[in-house]
């Protein structure tokens, strides 16, 4: 889940080793890309170290969505709150999404609302 990528170390030869978090911030703050968008960057780069399951392919019959879509489109047209359509896609795609409902708070935390806690390294929101 995110939560735990934030604070993975991740070496490249080119540019040393930084904390995935680092490489999201520095793309956001110094690069102006989204959240997402340096989440999405960093972790096609470095996928060993910082990718997340919000882009794996959940498929259901013949349709094939992210795990982030889903979610997103349960927000939106499904009428669920975050942290439902999270649990949902997480349960109902366990192989593909399963830790998307252990990151019940990743919208809230793009926002920064959410604190880490370094004892049970979790995500709190």
């Amino acid at each position: 889940d995110c939560e735990d990528r934030w604070y993975n170390m991740a070496c490249d030869p080119r540019d040393d080793c930084h904390t995935c978090g680092d490489r999201f911030t520095y793309l956001h703050d110094e690069k102006g890309l989204s959240w997402e968008a340096a989440r999405k960057q960093v972790a096609e780069h470095l996928p060993n170290q910082c990718k997340t399951q919000r882009y794996n392919l959940a498929c259901k019959g013949s349709e094939c969505f992210s795990c982030g879509d889903r979610i997103r489109w349960m927000t939106t047209h499904g009428n669920k709150n975050n942290k439902e359509a999270h649990m949902a896609v997480g349960s109902d795609f366990s192989d593909s999404c399963g830790a998307c409902a252990a990151d019940a708070c990743a919208h809230d935390w793009d926002r920064r609302a959410c604190n880490w806690n370094q004892t049970s390294k979790k995500m709190h929101c």
